[in-house]
């Protein structure tokens, strides 16, 4: 989106060419490049949910800044600012979905993400014909550098919670007995126990498993012993020992 618009301006206002968007990509490249160089160094200091709402707020105030004194160099700051918050996000993001993923269904979920975030791209990139004439180009500027604001407490919330997995226990069977299967949204797949134990977790009692599933890895589940959900603590690739 913020490329559509810097486009425009480029075009309308400082009347330049095709030439100019290709600064605006490279301001953005060397964002994303920074930003890849970078987020190591973040995830060292801070959790992946704190650099997430970093990133759009440092995101949404270049983005204000380039609405508020729209020229032509503080279009290619704000670009290298967006590179830069892209990369923050995108890294962590990734690696919290594929964390949360057993290997089996790994390659299915990244295929479908990475459409619906393609696709969403497309979308924002469409908003802008009809924001531009509407609210003008600052307002449009400054619609997206809040939206980003308002954004960051959002999706670290939404992705900060531990990935759970429902477990399936022989019909009719006690919750005190083991389990037969685990269930991935609609998938179920048999399992073996390989270990059951219970542990003291920041005082709290926790019911846990390690499963062996058909793929040959091993999954390690736990939930409040008082209930609740069952949550994925580890999952383990490495060739299983005896409990």
């Amino acid at each position: 989106m913020i490329l559509t618009v810097a486009a425009v301006v480029f075009r309308e206002q400082f009347k330049e060419g095709v030439g100019s968007y290709s600064n605006l990509v490279g301001a953005g490249g060397v964002g994303v490049l920074m930003g890849i160089v970078t987020v190591g160094w973040l995830e060292e200091r801070w959790s992946k949910e704190r650099i997430i709402a970093g990133a759009f707020v440092v995101g949404g105030l270049g983005l204000l800044g380039a609405a508020l004194y729209l020229r032509g160099w503080s279009i290619l700051v704000a670009s290298f600012v967006v590179g830069l918050a892209f990369a923050w996000k995108k890294v962590p993001v990734d690696t919290i979905v594929q964390g949360s993923l057993p290997d089996g269904y790994r390659g299915r979920v990244f295929s479908v993400y990475d459409v619906v975030y393609n696709v969403a791209r497309i979308i924002a990139a469409a908003l802008v014909i009809p924001l531009v004439p509407a609210i003008g180009t600052h307002g449009t500027v400054a619609l997206v550098s809040l939206l980003f604001i308002a954004w960051a407490p959002v999706l670290p919330r939404w992705i900060g919670g531990v990935a759970d997995v429902r477990i399936v226990f022989s019909e009719g069977a006690r919750e005190e007995e083991w389990p037969r299967a685990v269930r991935w949204g609609a998938a179920e797949e048999s399992v073996d126990v390989i270990k059951a134990w219970l542990e003291e977790r920041s005082g709290e009692r926790r019911r846990c498993f390690r499963l062996a599933l058909r793929d040959g890895s091993d999954l390690d589940v736990s939930r409040a012993e008082s209930g609740g959900l069952w949550m994925i603590d580890r999952e383990r690739d490495e060739p299983r020992t005896s409990p």
